[in-house]
Parts: C-alpha cells; sequence; structure tokens
C-alpha cells in the first residue's frame, strides 16, 4: 500500500511540475542557437550581427558542424550545445517542455536514490517538497528557456547518475567487461558536458581514488581517467579563458558569497554542519560523504577564485547540499519519527500554498511575452512596439525576491538592443535582424523613443 502511494506521490509530482514548466518561455540565447554558427563568426551571438549569413539548425548533423565552429569561440560545452541547437532549431517549445519534465523526473528518482536507497514514505515526502522549497533558481535552471534547462538540468542528471553508477562500481555491485566499456564511454560524454559539474566531480575522484586504497581498483582508474579527459576537453577549450577575463578572471568574487548566503539549502547545510560539530558527529559524516564534501569543495573554490556571473552557476553546489543535507538529518536529533512527521507536515503544506500563487505568476508572464510576440508579427519592419505589459510585469516580479529567478525567469528589453536585434532574427528565420528595433514599455520609467 505504502508502495502504490509512494508511486501516485512520485506521478502527481511529475505533472505538477509539468504544469509549471508548461510556461517556460523560448527565449534569450536559445533564439540564437536556432541557427548555424559560421566557421568565420566571432561567437554564436555573431548571429545577431548585421550582414552575416544565417542558416536555420534544420538537423543534429547541422548542430554537430555549428558547434565544431563554436568549440573555440564560446565555450567548451560541444555536446551540450549540440542537444541545445538541435532542440532549438528542429522542435517546438512544447515538446521541450515535454523531454525538460521527464529530465527533471528522472533527477527525482535519482535524489531519492543518493541520498536515501529505499525511502520510506515520508522521506519521500520531505524530499520532493525540499526540491520545491530549498533549491533556489529553479526558474531558470530547472523551468527556464532551452539552452539553461539542457546546460543545468541535464548536465546535473547525466552528473547524478554518474555518481550513482560509480558508487555502485566501488562496491563491487558492477564489474562486467561490457558494463565497463559502455559507463567508460558514458564517463568520457559526460565529463565533457559542462566545467561547473565536471571539474567538481573530477577533483572528487581524484581525492577519493588518492585518499582510499579500498577504490585503487582497475576499473575505478579508468573510468576515473575517462571522465577527467571528457572535463579537460570541456575546459581547456580556449574560448573558456577568453571567457573567464570577461566575467571578471582569477581573483576573489565577492558576488559568490551573496550567491552563496541567498541559498536556503546551503545555509541549512552549515547550520546542520554546525549542529553535528557540536555532536561530534561531523568528522565521521564528512568521512562517510567524502566523495560529495570534495565535490563541494572544488565547487566552492572555482566559483569564489576563478569565474562567478550568477547564482545559476551554483546549481550543482545546491543540488549537493541537498543531498547532504538530507543524509544528514538522518544523524540529528531532529530525525526522530515524530519530528520527521511534523517538518514534512509543515513542508508539504509550505508547498501546497505556494504552488498556485506560483504557477499563476508563471502563466501570467508567459501570457503577456505571448501577447507581446503577436503584436511583433502583426506589425512591420521597423516599427515599433508595445511592451508596456511584458516589460511592467517583469519588473513587478524582480521586485518579488522569493518568485524572481527561483521560479520564475524574466528578462527585459530595456538594457541593450542585442535582444530586440536576436528576436527579429529567430522571428523572421534568419533573413532579418532589424524587425524588432526597440521595445516601448509606456508606463517604465525606462521609457525610450
Amino acid at each position: 500500500m505504502k508502495r502504490a502511494a509512494a508511486h501516485c506521490i512520485l506521478v502527481l509530482f511529475f505533472f505538477a511540475f509539468l504544469f509549471q514548466n508548461r510556461y517556460a518561455i523560448f527565449c534569450i540565447d536559445d533564439w540564437l542557437y536556432a541557427f548555424v554558427v559560421d566557421e568565420n563568426a566571432q561567437n554564436y551571438m555573431s548571429v545577431a550581427d548585421d550582414g552575416v549569413t544565417r542558416t536555420p539548425v534544420g538537423s543534429l548533423s547541422d548542430a554537430f558542424y555549428s558547434q565544431a565552429n563554436d568549440y573555440a569561440k564560446s565555450n567548451g560545452r560541444f555536446m551540450v550545445h549540440s542537444v541545445v541547437q538541435y532542440i532549438c532549431g528542429t522542435m517546438s517549445m512544447s515538446s521541450f517542455v515535454i523531454m525538460n519534465s521527464l529530465v527533471f523526473a528522472l533527477f527525482t528518482l535519482l535524489l531519492l536514490r543518493l541520498t536515501f536507497g529505499k525511502p520510506a514514505f515520508p522521506d519521500l515526502l520531505l524530499t520532493l517538497s525540499a526540491i520545491w522549497l530549498l533549491l533556489p533558481h529553479k526558474g531558470l535552471t530547472f523551468m527556464g528557456n532551452v539552452s539553461i534547462g539542457v546546460n543545468y538540468l541535464w548536465s546535473c542528471v547525466a552528473t547524478l547518475l554518474f555518481i550513482a553508477l560509480y558508487q555502485r562500481m566501488l562496491r563491487s555491485t558492477l564489474t562486467s567487461k561490457s558494463f565497463l566499456f559502455c559507463f567508460t564511454l558514458y564517463a568520457l560524454v559526460a565529463g565533457s558536458l559542462q566545467e561547473s559539474f565536471s571539474l567538481p566531480v573530477s577533483g572528487a575522484l581524484l581525492a577519493v581514488l588518492l585518499l582510499r586504497k579500498s577504490t585503487r581498483s582497475r576499473g575505478a582508474w579508468i573510468v576515473a581517467g575517462a571522465y577527467v579527459v571528457g572535463m579537460l576537453f570541456c575546459v581547456l577549450s580556449p574560448a573558456n579563458f577568453s571567457r573567464a577575463g570577461d566575467i571578471g578572471g582569477f581573483g576573489l568574487h565577492l558576488r559568490s558569497f551573496v550567491g552563496l548566503a541567498s541559498s536556503p539549502v546551503f545555509v541549512l547545510l552549515v547550520l546542520m554542519c554546525l549542529f553535528l560539530t557540536a555532536k561530534h558527529k561531523l568528522a565521521w559524516f564528512i568521512r562517510q560523504n567524502l566523495f560529495l564534501f570534495a565535490t563541494m569543495a572544488v565547487s566552492l573554490a572555482f566559483v569564489v577564485f576563478i569565474a562567478y556571473n550568477g547564482r545559476h552557476q551554483l546549481t550543482f553546489i545546491n543540488v549537493v547540499s541537498l543531498l547532504l543535507l538530507l543524509r544528514g538529518w538522518q544523524l540529528t536529533d531532529y530525525g526522530t519519527k515524530r519530528v520527521r512527521r511534523m517538518a514534512v507536515t509543515v513542508m508539504v503544506v509550505l508547498s501546497l500554498v505556494s504552488y498556485f500563487p506560483i504557477l499563476n505568476a508563471r502563466k501570467s508572464y508567459y501570457d503577456s511575452y505571448q501577447r507581446l510576440i503577436e503584436t511583433i508579427e502583426k506589425g512591420g519592419e521597423g516599427t515599433v512596439y508595445d511592451g508596456s505589459e511584458f516589460e511592467s510585469l517583469g519588473r513587478h516580479i524582480r521586485q518579488n525576491y522569493l518568485l524572481e529567478g527561483n521560479y520564475v525567469q524574466t528578462f527585459t528589453f530595456n538594457n541593450w538592443d542585442f535582444y530586440e536585434r536576436s528576436l527579429s532574427v529567430y522571428l523572421t528565420r534568419g533573413r532579418s535582424n532589424a524587425l524588432v528595433t526597440v521595445i516601448l514599455p509606456e508606463d517604465s520609467p525606462e521609457y525610450r523613443r
């Protein structure tokens, strides 16, 4: 009976996410990734420049060719951005929403597996509520546009799957030659996806292999080596070094501390570690979760000292924080059945109470965007369009700290004309970058003529 109830809860959670994800907006980088990066282009953003030839992505081979041209110009995420370009060029947003929701379901299952193994019913409810309430910036990384969703949610799932399989291999439950061959290939691909995931995991792999003799099997080294090679393919792209310079380069990035302090799950993990220290359990807890703590250490060093341009870069830190928080919860005095039921009840109620206002906010913003696009498509080239509703609603959402980024992704046309040119390119299928010359939010202080 409990298993059937658990399955029903998981299905309901999937559809709850699907309904939220229904109002994701195809925007910003998505507009440009729908076109092939020319071999002579400066980078993928050159699609919006004047006087360039624009070829829509029409197949997977187009996406691979485009990323082969862009590998040394934008960043080294060849595999991830090939998938992004294929989706942006050939699929509808509704198709992506369904795929993204399925990937999110896999994320939830992997999180449960890595946290509890075989979770009890209260553990299931606690985890699902924690995902909704404690993981920050989901509106961008999990329920946002195509390019960010694939870069962060999909890369996160690929990384968690690698960690789950690697841990099973270390326990000698998966040792066949065929598995080792397939897993090595998977490790090579997974390591090459996204540096904010692959760098921390590579560091953790080396730390565990060097510190724990029991893990020094031939297979463990082969898989770890393949993963590190994949990571190097991504990280050593020449574009990454120039990109690091654009976002501050090497040094102390103080904004990263603000991002970490604004993450509920990270703050709660720190508090839990302080509690475990008082109970003399922290050292044991770290030893039991050495791999995850090692990924945290490398992730923190990366965002603090190497590169940081926004809270979305903290996605892996936040996910690992949630894993550790839920594991550590079971060691505290607050992990008793009675207190756990109380915590689950509170978190489930908060999740249900917040769900529908958030859904309404996402729907309102999505509808205002669709009306703006309809207005643009009815006009003629060079026409100035009224974007009052879209811009004013976006400003209203950005004033709500809990909504902005955490549950709703917003953007504005008022900072520069690049978004207007990019949207023009997408709406005209590459024929023009001047369909939208300016967006006029007449009721805003940023009104432009």
